[in-house]
């Protein structure tokens, strides 16, 4: 995500978006866009300070502005789309304002809800476009499949407990109570090349209430499946 983030602005090409003659229109094949449901246009999206739209004829739509206030005009790029864009991903105005600033405050559930329903062509890239959002490192492995999930899983629950472990032996802050509690679960966030929060609950992985004597580090950190109708 970072090389979006260093960027001055970002272009999105919208095929399926028609000519601005009929403006109307054009906003309503925006409203409908693939873009907006392929999994990697998650972070081109939320990244960048400056995304630029264009249509199908190469015409500028609008764009998603960092600023308070905008005008038609803002450098050349057409009118803010930010409103339409928040209606349309149900991403917080503050992250597509400027997700570098204002990220700490969501958490991995948050997050999760943002990628709802967004489709990639490889199930594993499911969990690879999720790694800078969810600041997680992945050795992609083509091929893996929704192991690619389990591994993700395992990065954010070892994070989780690592962060627990300096807060309760060293009495440092680190990351807020929301986050260390709350359930993530890879096979819940995602169907085979599809990822669907509405059965994020069907596999809760959570991190265990440590031994709050014993708990210093991460080796003493513990974990376990509350399993679901479903086993595995």
């Amino acid at each position: 995500m970072q090389w979006y983030a260093d960027s001055e602005a970002c272009y999105a090409f919208l095929p399926d978006v028609g000519s601005l003659v009929d403006y109307e229109n054009a906003i309503h094949d925006f409203f409908k866009s693939e873009w907006f449901r392929r999994g990697w246009t998650l972070q081109e999206l939320i990244a960048p300070k400056v995304l630029v739209f264009f249509t199908r004829d190469w015409e500028v739509l609008g764009h998603k502005c960092p600023r308070e206030k905008c005008d038609e005009t803002c450098d050349g790029f057409g009118v803010s789309l930010n409103t339409k864009i928040e209606k349309i991903t149900k991403i917080p105005a503050d992250i597509l304002k400027c997700y570098h600033k204002h990220s700490a405050r969501y958490g991995v559930e948050d997050k999760k809800r943002w990628a709802a329903d967004r489709i990639t062509t490889r199930p594993e890239d499911g969990a690879y476009c999720l790694l800078g959002l969810l600041n997680a490192r992945l050795v992609p492995i083509y091929g893996e499949g929704l192991e690619a999930w389990d591994r993700l899983e395992e990065i954010i629950l070892k994070k989780a407990a690592a962060a627990r472990a300096i807060d309760l032996g060293h009495g440092v802050a680190a990351m807020r109570p929301r986050y260390l509690t709350e359930e993530f679960s890879a096979r819940g966030l995602t169907r085979p090349s599809r990822m669907d929060i509405t059965a994020a609950n069907e596999w809760p992985v959570m991190l265990a209430r440590p031994n709050m004597l014993g708990f210093r580090s991460i080796d003493d950190a513990s974990f376990y499946h509350q399993l679901g109708p479903r086993h595995y």
